[in-house]
């Protein structure tokens, strides 16, 4: 089965992102190791609601750091709108020298409301 996984390169001083679907780097289909591999060696950071990237993060921190997002099925327009809503605090995890794990929890999820909830761990 797949689930989508986004690596995202952020530059806090420029306020510059950018971002690759694993589909788009012929990552699809493989190993979380490997795309844990890439996103460790080329500086980006895993966005996903995949729990087994929750699980390696957990086990071996961090680079690469994770963004894990635990907001049910939702359209990539909802995904965004939450990942821009929240770019300072995504920046200041970012720049931690000791977190590994953002969460972002939509406890609204059942109104259509795209705000957030988050964890940092």
């Amino acid at each position: 089965m797949y689930t989508q996984v986004g690596l995202t390169s952020f530059n806090s001083s420029l306020a510059k992102v950018t971002s690759e679907n694993v589909k788009t780097l012929g990552l699809i289909n493989t190993d979380d190791a490997l795309i844990w591999q890439y996103a460790k060696v080329n500086g980006f950071v895993i966005v996903s609601k995949d729990a087994d990237f929750q699980q390696r993060s957990l086990v071996y921190g961090h680079p690469p750091k994770f963004i894990y997002l635990r907001i049910g099925n939702s359209p990539t327009s909802k995904i965004t709108q939450i990942l821009r809503d929240n770019f300072a605090i995504i920046n200041e995890f970012i720049d931690s020298e000791v977190e590994s794990i953002l969460v972002f929890l939509s406890s609204y999820k059942k109104l259509g409301i795209s705000k957030a909830i988050f964890q940092v761990f």
